[in-house]
């Protein structure tokens, strides 16, 4: 038992060395790494910012994981969105591989995972390969393959030239510090880049001395030379027989750190992973790009949230820019004046624009004495950059209601929306001035209630009287709105109305007025208020008057639903013509019933005395019946209906029934003598259960006793309904000569064994047995 306990032990110590660690926990949180900025000054400060959203241990956060991305500028106190994208500027990518003499048996492994790494590359990405043993900081050094977007180009080399070199040392900081500086004089400053390194020891010669002439700090300086131009350099450690010892963990994870990149370390078998993780980091890469208008900014703040509400930042370097934000140097209002016959305000607006952006929107803001803004225009204007003007304005005073001292405030818009400053930037009011205001005393009475006036569908008030001392209201637009209230709350304000203020008349259609505010079943009061509008005087508002709403009278019956009732009798009349037809439908040919004539009960051939048996065989007669059986009787005849069977056992008077056989035996001139069953002790009783059928409720088991019996949907010894495909007497069973027969008497058909059975022809029940009526009702026979 103990042997088993350390095997397992052990067993498990070897998965937790194997097994990566899990991608990430959950108290980790991820951070925002700024890989690549570029900054363009123009009209505005553009920035394109490239940059990935990942955990700690290297996973990326796919883009699909970001919520909102915003640019924070923390001096203008400006917050630009910056949706990510992918980006359309091409990436570099070095792969650089340790060639020294310890890779020697790792070569093959080490191809097939470089290899895969370029197949995993983003798309359109250019790809170089380098590689080295000893090397100085002054040697030429190139690679083996330039950056390329032919993908088979890199992996030829690997597979084919790619060797270790017997004896090699690994001179791996001199190696990384070439290579970034390879890059960065061949690249423009919009391109991406990246290099990913790899090496199975740490950078030492033969005797173990340090190998480079470079050490880790020369390689990080160089890959950060200046703000926004990071080469991150991503590095793989590869642990030859588990020593990881061998490569020296902490200087590579050192260099990927502060390069913005992220470093892997793993057994031979895991070196795949290793570069498939390093590749995927640099394909979840965005750009998120913004037109910021920075002043005294040199920085920004790049904020991504995420959708599980976790808000990640990192800083974007913008350097010294000048300031993007409109400014006005001097604005003054002057001259207001009040012009009472236009209802308006006009005034002086004088402005220099000190900004290199054109000023091209006012907006005017007027406040009542409480300080509230009571009313807001905008007018566009045209102030070039650097130039100064004197603008009349003017100002509508129809939203100013109550007398007293406003104040004007003026604003200013560049044409991408910005505000205008004034030349401190302290503030975005340009100009303020106070001024004294005075409505013009406008008279307006409702003389008459309001009357609902059903007759004409609408509420009329027929007397309204409007006037002004000034004269000023213009007859030809004058408009009108109706407001109703219930005590204070208003409950409906209707459209614009025209009014001819020479016979002011209100009227309001009912068919505009919510229907719940109509009474129904008993008359309620309600609050109405006009509100007049012309195009020159501002809205006024009539006092309250109240009014009684009545119930609407209810029209005549015939009135309200006789449409109604005209569609009901149509589609009755339809519905009724259909049913008849379909009732007295002809049957299709070779459907029509043939009369039903069951067979009889076993007959003994004998001779009886006193009986001619040549009048049995009266030719004439037989011509007669046969003429007689070729017509079709009348649809409701007698001789159309089912015939009836009495059992000769259950008739004392019976008289003896004719055999008839189809292809029977030949009369030889004999008479038929009908001989009885012997009884059986006691009356044959037939079960008859209904297993199946559309209404459930009809599921029932009966026994009969009397034949012959009927089985249908009405007017028969089993009634079944809600099939409606069963006839009102489907079939008819019958007991004959001690057996059972069943008949088919209906359109729709009687089945047994599945097999449709022919119309009005007894067929010999083998019972038990289950028989099909129609298409949904089954029934089982049984004795």
């Amino acid at each position: 038992m103990r042997k088993h306990s350390w095997f397992t032990i052990i067993a498990l110590l070897s998965l937790l060395w194997v097994v990566p660690a899990p991608a990430h926990s959950q108290d980790d949180k991820p951070e925002v790494v700024i890989n690549h900025t570029v900054v363009k000054e123009e009209a505005t400060l553009k920035v394109e910012t490239y940059f990935s959203v990942r955990f700690p241990n290297g996973e990326a956060v796919t883009v699909d994981k970001i919520a909102a991305t915003n640019i924070v500028l923390p001096v203008s106190q400006q917050t630009i969105p910056a949706t990510p994208i992918d980006p359309t500027t091409p990436i570099k990518i070095a792969i650089v591989l340790d060639q020294s003499g310890s890779m020697a048996d790792y070569v093959g492994i080490v191809k097939e995972a470089a290899m895969r790494a370029v197949d995993e590359a983003p798309a359109g990405a250019l790809i170089g390969l380098f590689t080295f043993t000893r090397i100085g900081s002054n040697d030429e050094y190139l690679p083996k393959v330039d950056f390329t977007e032919n993908r088979n180009d890199v992996k030829n080399y690997i597979r084919d030239s790619y060797i270790s070199e017997p004896g090699g040392e690994t001179c791996l900081y001199t190696a990384a510090y070439l290579t970034t500086n390879f890059m960065l004089n061949r690249l423009q400053r919009d391109e991406r880049r990246a290099v990913i390194l790899f090496t199975d020891g740490k950078d030492e010669d033969r005797q173990g001395n340090q190998c480079s002439d470079k050490n880790v700090i020369d390689v990080t300086t160089k890959a950060n030379p200046r703000p926004g131009t990071i080469t991150p350099i991503y590095t793989i450690g590869l642990c030859a027989a588990g020593n990881c010892a061998r490569i020296n963990p902490e200087i590579l994870d050192q260099i990927s750190k502060e390069t913005y990149a992220i470093s892997f370390q793993g057994a031979p078998d895991q070196m795949a992973d290793g570069f498939f993780r390093i590749m995927n980091s640099i394909k979840n890469q965005k750009m998120a790009r913004g037109d910021l208008r920075p002043c005294g900014d040199t920085q920004a703040t790049l904020r991504v949230e995420l959708v599980d509400g976790t808000e990640v930042a990192n800083t974007i370097s913008l350097g010294q820019t000048k300031c993007y934000l409109p400014i006005a140097s001097k604005a003054k209002i002057s001259n207001i004046q009040a012009l009472p016959l236009e209802q308006k305000y006009s005034f002086n607006f004088t402005v220099t624009n000190n900004s290199p952006v054109e000023m091209n929107k006012i907006e005017v803001k007027a406040s009542n004495p409480n300080g509230i803004i009571a009313h807001t225009e905008t007018i566009s204007v045209s102030i070039p950059s650097q130039g100064t003007q004197d603008i009349a304005l003017q100002m509508s005073d129809t939203a100013l209601k109550d007398a007293g001292k406003y104040t004007l405030q003026v604003f200013a818009y560049s044409s991408e929306g910005f505000l205008f400053t004034s030349q401190e930037g302290k503030t975005e009011l340009l100009a303020t001035e106070a001024f004294n205001h005075v409505p013009i005393p406008i008279t307006f009475e409702i003389r008459s209630n309001p009357v609902v006036d059903y007759t004409q569908d609408a509420i009329r008030i027929d007397d309204v009287e409007i006037g002004d001392e000034q004269e000023i209201i213009d007859p030809k637009f004058t408009f009108y709105r109706v407001r109703l209230l219930r005590e204070n709350l208003q409950v409906f304000e209707s459209d614009r109305f025209p009014l001819d203020p020479t016979n002011p008349k209100i009227s309001i259609p009912l068919a505009t007025i919510p229907q719940e505010l109509i009474p129904t079943e008993q008359q309620t009061t309600l609050n109405m208020q006009i509100i007049l509008e012309t195009s020159n005087v501002r809205p006024i508002e009539s006092p309250i008057k109240s009014f009684l709403f009545p119930v609407k009278p209810k029209e005549p019956f015939l009135k309200r639903y006789g449409i109604y009732v005209l569609i009901a009798l149509v589609i009755i009349a339809i519905a009724a013509g259909f049913w008849y037809l379909w009732r007295n439908r002809k049957p299709k040919a070779g459907n029509v019933p043939m009369p039903y004539n069951p067979p009889t009960q076993a007959f003994n051939r004998i001779d009886l005395p006193g009986v001619n048996p040549a009048a049995r065989q009266n030719p004439n007669q037989q011509q007669q019946q046969q003429q007689q059986s070729a017509v079709r009787p009348a649809p409701n005849s007698a001789a159309n209906q089912p015939a009836r069977y009495n059992s000769p056992a259950s008739s004392t008077n019976a008289s003896i029934p004719t055999a008839h056989f189809d292809g029977g035996m030949p009369d030889n001139g004999a008479t038929m003598i009908y001989t009885p069953p012997v009884s059986q002790g006691r009356q044959q009783q037939l079960n008859v259960r209904v297993v199946q059928t559309p209404e459930r409720s009809q599921l029932q088991n009966q026994t009969i006793s009397m034949f012959p019996c009927t089985i249908g949907r009405s007017e028969a010894s089993v009634i079944i309904t809600g099939d409606k495909l069963l006839s009102r007497q489907h079939v008819e069973i019958s007991l004959i000569g001690g057996q059972f027969y069943v008949a088919d008497l209906s359109k729709n058909g009687l089945f047994i064994n599945e097999q449709r059975q022919q119309a009005n022809t007894p067929i010999q029940l083998r019972l038990p047995t289950t028989i099909r009526l129609g298409q949904d009702t089954y029934i089982e026979l049984s004795q």
